[in-house]
């Protein structure tokens, strides 16, 4: 709530500061920019697909798992649009592409002074801190779900004897993220991040499209969901390409890393066998 209200400080204030000049005319230099901008940063609206993995923690998920997560879309779409605007309406491209991570508080000091610098920096790292959070929260308790379903090593389902908290499965992410973290920069974190749930989604929605008489959906949902997923991977795939293939080439090394660590688990009968 304090990073939100930080943000509504911010945009409300900013609106009326924000020079014309700086946003129209718009897109007079294409879309494609508009796209590989949604596709790169598309990790930032993940924070809906991790509601579903505290489905064990609702008291009526069929009624709260549908509402939170439409609810959790509109309110980060409207925040990031209205944040957007106000950045753009008070800094130059040339000051975005300056100032990069801190362009945001960089944009709030002309109309709420240094006390606004510091504002959005301490927004900055409540942001961080509640992703960060949730984001442990629910793959640890994914890793614990397919621990128990064997498709991870029976360790991932240990949990500690007073509390309900997958504590194994969330030191070994944790301990994974901090190498991550620390021997990537940013751009390549946010563009692996962004490429990994656009697949995840594209992998949802195959599923959803095989199960479609199962679960009662209309195939044509999970069909446009698949498309724009996939095409959103195609659009980051040709960017990163295009202007990072460090990037790129790190994404597919890492890709590569899990895609052998899984095959050795859940072939490792025939491994075990041939020795």
């Amino acid at each position: 709530m304090i990073k939100v209200l930080i943000l509504g400080l911010f945009a409300a204030a900013g609106l009326v500061f924000m020079d014309p000049e700086h946003i129209f005319p718009l897109l007079n230099k294409g879309i494609d920019g508009v796209l590989m901008g949604a596709a790169l940063i598309f990790v930032a609206y993940e924070g809906f697909e991790l509601i579903p993995n505290a489905v064990n923690e609702m008291k009526n998920p069929a009624r709260e798992l549908p509402r939170g997560i439409v609810w959790a879309i509109i309110i980060t779409a409207f925040i990031y649009f209205v944040v957007s605007l106000v950045a753009v309406g008070n800094l130059t491209p040339e000051d975005i592409t300056k100032y990069k991570e801190y362009a945001l508080a960089v944009a709030a000091k002309p109309f709420l002074g240094q006390a606004g610098f510091t504002l959005i920096g301490l927004g900055a790292l409540l942001s961080t801190a509640s992703a960060i959070n949730a984001t442990l929260f629910g793959t640890a308790r994914l890793g614990m779900v397919m621990a128990k379903e064997k498709d991870l090593p029976r360790a991932f389902s240990h949990r500690e004897r007073t509390k309900d908290i997958p504590y194994v499965s969330l030191i070994f992410i944790t301990v994974v993220t901090l190498i991550f973290v620390n021997t990537a920069d940013l751009t390549i974190i946010s563009s692996f991040a962004s490429s990994t749930f656009l697949l995840t989604f594209v992998s949802i929605n195959t599923a959803a499209m095989r199960l479609r008489a199962l679960i009662g959906i209309n195939p044509l949902i999970p069909l446009i969901g698949l498309f724009l997923s996939g095409a959103s991977w195609l659009v980051l795939f040709v960017y990163l390409w295009q202007t990072n293939f460090k990037a790129l080439s790190w994404i597919g090394g890492f890709y590569l890393a899990v895609m052998a660590a899984e095959l050795m688990f859940s072939k490792r009968r025939l491994v075990f066998k041939k020795v």
